[in-house]
C-alpha cells in the first residue's frame, strides 16, 4: 500500500511539472511575438530582413515548446507502427504512380529515364529526417509565409501609410489582399480538380476513351492555363492516341463561357462601371463564343450619324478576370 502512495506521489509530482514546464513554455513562447507587435506598432516602414528575423524567432520559439518536441516522439511511434505513411509506404507510392505513368504513356519511356529517377529518388531519402507532425506543419506555414514576405510586408506599410496619411489607401491594401483571396481560390480549385486522378488510374490503360473524357472534365476544372495547354496538343494530335486528340479538340472550338458575375467584374475593374451603363441589348449571359481567356459579346453602342444619335452594333471582347494570376498558379 506504501508503494502505491509513493507511486501515485511521483506520477502526480511528474503531471504537476510537466504542467508547470508546459505553462512556462507556453508563456516563454508568447513572449517572442512582443518584437512583432512592437515592429507593427512603429510609425516608421518596415524592412523586409527586420520582418523575416521577427518571424524566424517566433518560429524558434514554436519548434522549443514542448508540444512540438512531443509529437516528434508521437510521429516517429506512428511511422513505425505504420499508422501514418513513412518512407517504405511512399516509395510503394511512387512506385505505382511511375509505373502508370509508362505503362499509360502513348511514347515508350527509356528505361534509363526511369532508372535515373529511382536513383535520383534513393538519393533524395538516403537520410530522412523525422519530423513531428507539429513541426512539419510549422515549416509548412514557415515556408507560405516566407513565401509571401514581401506582399505582407507591402500590405503592412500601406497600412503604417494609411494611418499616417489617410484612408484612401485601404482600397490598395484590400486589392493586395484580394490577390491572395483570388489565388487561394484558384488554388482551391486546382488542387479539387486532382480527385480526377484516381478515376484516371482505374480506368484501362487502353481505355483511351474513358482516359479522354477523365482527362477533358478535369483540365475544363483546372482553368485557363490548362485549357491552352490542351488546346496546343490538340493542335499537335498526331502525339496522342485519337479518342484523345479528339476528346481536346473541343477546347479549340468552345469553352465554358464566364458567369455574369464574372463580366460585371471585368467591366467594374477596367472600366468603373456597369456594362448596361455604356452598351444596350448586352447580354451578359449568352456569349457569342467563348474562349480560354475570354468571351465574345454582341451590343449596340449610340454614336452619332448624319446628325443623329443611332445605335450601332459592335462587338465587345472581354478578357477572364485574374488570367495573368490563373496562369501563374498554374506554372
Amino acid at each position: 500500500m506504501s508503494d502505491l502512495k509513493l507511486l501515485w506521489g511521483q506520477k502526480t509530482k511528474q503531471l504537476l511539472l510537466e504542467a508547470g514546464s508546459l505553462t512556462y513554455s507556453t508563456i516563454k513562447t508568447s513572449g517572442a511575438f512582443v518584437p512583432l507587435w512592437r515592429l507593427l506598432a512603429k510609425n516608421r516602414n518596415i524592412e523586409i530582413l527586420e520582418f523575416s528575423q521577427v518571424l524566424d524567432n517566433i518560429f524558434n520559439s514554436l519548434y522549443k515548446h514542448p508540444l512540438t518536441i512531443k509529437s516528434r516522439k508521437m510521429t516517429r511511434y506512428f511511422r513505425k507502427n505504420k499508422i501514418i505513411p513513412n518512407e517504405e509506404s511512399t516509395e510503394k507510392l511512387i512506385k505505382y504512380v511511375v509505373d502508370q505513368v509508362v505503362l499509360r504513356s502513348p511514347v515508350q519511356v527509356p528505361e534509363v529515364v526511369v532508372s535515373e529517377f529511382w536513383i535520383f529518388f534513393r538519393e533524395l531519402f538516403s537520410e530522412p529526417e523525422l519530423k513531428g507532425l507539429v513541426e512539419l506543419n510549422l515549416d509548412i506555414l514557415r515556408l507560405v509565409l516566407k513565401t509571401y514576405e514581401p506582399l505582407l510586408v507591402e500590405i503592412i506599410n500601406l497600412l503604417k501609410k494609411a494611418k499616417r496619411i489617410n484612408q484612401t489607401i485601404l482600397s490598395e491594401i484590400l486589392a493586395k489582399v484580394n490577390i491572395i483571396h483570388q489565388d487561394m481560390v484558384i488554388i482551391h480549385r486546382q488542387i479539387k480538380a486532382l480527385r480526377y486522378l484516381k478515376p484516371f488510374f482505374k480506368t484501362d490503360p487502353k481505355d483511351f476513351k474513358t482516359q479522354a473524357r477523365i482527362v477533358a472534365s478535369m483540365v475544363r476544372e483546372f482553368g485557363p492555363f490548362f485549357i491552352k495547354i490542351a488546346q496546343v496538343a490538340a493542335a499537335n494530335a498526331e502525339f496522342l492516341p485519337e479518342e484523345i486528340s479528339k476528346e481536346l479538340m473541343v477546347f479549340q472550338e468552345d469553352v465554358d463561357p464566364m458567369k455574369a458575375d464574372e463580366v460585371r467584374e471585368a467591366f467594374e475593374e477596367c472600366i468603373g462601371s456597369h456594362p448596361h451603363e455604356n452598351y444596350f441589348d448586352f447580354d451578359m449571359h449568352h456569349p457569342v463564343k467563348s474562349g480560354s481567356i475570354g468571351s465574345v459579346y454582341l451590343a449596340k453602342k449610340p454614336v452619332r450619324m448624319g446628325g443623329k444619335e443611332v445605335l450601332k452594333p459592335i462587338i465587345v471582347k472581354i478578357g477572364r478576370k485574374g488570367l495573368d494570376r490563373e496562369f501563374l498558379m498554374g506554372k
